[in-house]
């Protein structure tokens, strides 16, 4: 088996370029989450609306036609696909500044789902192809963290672009005219994806390490693959799913609360959420997948799961005492433990996953995983906290009541989920051939 691994240089080639594009994908993915207020003046919209592009049009394409993608994953080359679906969610999120109105910006952020849903099938499987199962975890923590770094690149983008809109309401650029602001932070972050799809020349794609075998020698399918693990990817999904809502959430309304309940402004909200990211989250990310792949070399198999239940009340407690201070270095102080440790989950889980399912499933099976745990965290969680606050308060300004109250039932549900999966994880290694 060993010998069908590509080397270490060419294995950490493939984790630097999709890592890339994890940072590509998070910018056009996040910098929404900046410009809610200016495009909700522009365009008229309602919390509900906004909470509708903050979650469900980008989810609804990006899990549904992920499953889709990550059959393609199984069958193409992987290296192939991912380059054509960078150039695709480049010039959907181009178009996003185009959108007149909520139907058409809907559209176009259902369209960068569609071109971002085959990178995560995709990575993943040539990511848990690279390595050995003991070094999963940091490889694939890496890649994840290119979400966090887009994330913090949207937030500072975001923030620097509305400040400056305050002297610069529009801007004239040929061809389209005169321009309110935040359209040309769509039309900056996603023309580059055709040329940054060009990257792909430098991917290795690496062997499919071996096949799923049934007992009587033939191949097995997904369908049975399902069915015999059905009890644990189901408490898989809701846990990590409930995580995914705790991260998504944060995402997508601290930007609001840091501006309706501290006064900050859009290049301090952008700021500091960056310094959150790059501070805590970063380092959390980093620790959390070194932390589970020490694990592994020292026999513990399951230190992919039961991370979580130990760390996640902590972290939660911490976040939602950030959340109900009303003072902001409270909330900055708390919110540092609660990056580092409840932001950071992804890369773990997705090794997780990978090390229980044989190579020639393993893009339907993330494709399916990332479905789920995108329309519970992206689709469910911002519009869950929105219809909190507003049953709260309609003037809108519980929204950090309401995202306090998501993360600790979400984490809750999480901690419950993984704890008991925990067995049957460690019987799933055991069963599945040695990686």
């Amino acid at each position: 088996m060993t010998n069908t691994l590509p080397s270490a240089k060419a294995a950490w080639t493939s984790v630097a370029v999709l890592f890339v594009y994890s940072v590509f994908a998070m910018v056009d993915r996040q910098i929404m989450t900046m410009l809610v207020d200016p495009i909700r003046r522009d365009l008229g919209i309602s919390d509900v609306e906004a909470s509708l592009l903050l979650g469900l049009s980008f989810a609804l394409f990006y899990t549904t036609v992920g499953v889709a993608m990550g059959w393609v994953a199984d069958h193409v080359s992987r290296r192939a696909l991912i380059g054509v679906s960078v150039a695709l969610w480049g010039l959907a999120s181009a178009a996003c500044g185009l959108a007149s109105n909520f139907t058409e910006l809907f559209i176009a952020r259902m369209l960068v789902g569609v071109g971002e849903a085959a990178l995560g099938p995709a990575a993943y499987s040539m990511i848990a192809d690279s390595f050995p199962r003991h070094r999963l975890s940091l490889a694939m923590s890496v890649f994840i963290m290119g979400g966090l770094v887009g994330g913090a690149i949207a937030l500072l983008a975001g923030g620097f672009v509305i400040s400056w809109s305050t002297t610069h309401a529009s801007i004239t650029l040929p061809l389209l005219g005169n321009l309110h602001s935040w359209r040309l932070v769509f039309f900056v972050t996603g023309v580059p994806g055709p040329l940054l799809a060009l990257l792909v020349l430098l991917l290795r794609e690496p062997a499919r390490v071996g096949k799923p075998i049934t007992d009587d020698g033939t191949p097995a399918g997904l369908a049975p693959f399902l069915q015999a693990n059905w009890r644990l990817l189901a408490l898989l999904c809701v846990g990590f799913g409930a995580m995914s809502m705790i991260v998504n959430s944060t995402f997508a309304w601290t930007p609001t609360i840091l501006g309706r309940s501290f006064g900050a402004s859009p290049l301090d909200i952008g700021v500091v959420m960056s310094l959150l990211v790059l501070f805590a989250g970063l380092p959390g990310q980093l620790a959390t997948g070194w932390w589970v792949d020490r694990r592994h070399e020292c026999g513990d198999f399951s230190a992919n799961l039961r991370l979580f239940p130990l760390t996640l009340p902590f972290a939660a407690a911490c976040g939602i005492l950030a959340l109900l201070s009303e003072r902001l270095p409270v909330f900055g102080m708390a919110m540092i433990p609660y990056y580092f440790f409840a932001m950071t989950f992804l890369g773990v889980a997705a090794a997780a996953l990978q090390m229980i399912t044989p190579s020639e499933l393993r893009g339907r099976v993330s494709g399916l995983f990332i479905m789920i745990i995108t329309l519970i965290g992206f689709g469910l969680g911002p519009t869950l906290v929105a219809a909190i606050s507003t049953a709260l308060d309609p003037a809108g300004l519980a929204i950090g009541k309401a995202l306090a109250v998501v993360i600790g039932a979400a984490a809750g549900v999480a901690t419950l989920s993984l704890t008991l999966a925990l067995k049957r994880f460690r019987e799933a290694l055991h069963a599945e051939q040695p990686q």
